[in-house]
């Protein structure tokens, strides 16, 4: 049986560009469940929600976007793959 090989490329995205993205994505999640991601995540973790992999990319992509706007008011980039 043969191996895949994937090339994995890559772009630079303004950081402003990736925040955006990332807050439609999450407040299209959170319309979906009528549910807060904070609230989702709580659910998750007290095992009151399933984890599916609908809501494990939602919750992923929330603490993502929370980490880049902790990040504050810096400028500059960040590498996110093109595939």
């Amino acid at each position: 049986m043969g191996t895949a090989h994937y090339e994995l490329r890559t772009t630079r995205v303004p950081l402003s560009g990736a925040i955006s993205r990332l807050e439609v994505f999450v407040s299209r999640m959170e319309r979906r469940y009528e549910c807060k991601s904070e609230t989702m995540d709580a659910d998750v973790k007290a095992g009151r929600a399933r984890a599916t992999q609908e809501v494990a990319k939602w919750l992923g992509e929330y603490h993502t976007l929370t980490r880049l706007r902790a990040a504050g008011n810096e400028t500059g980039s960040i590498t996110t793959p093109t595939s």
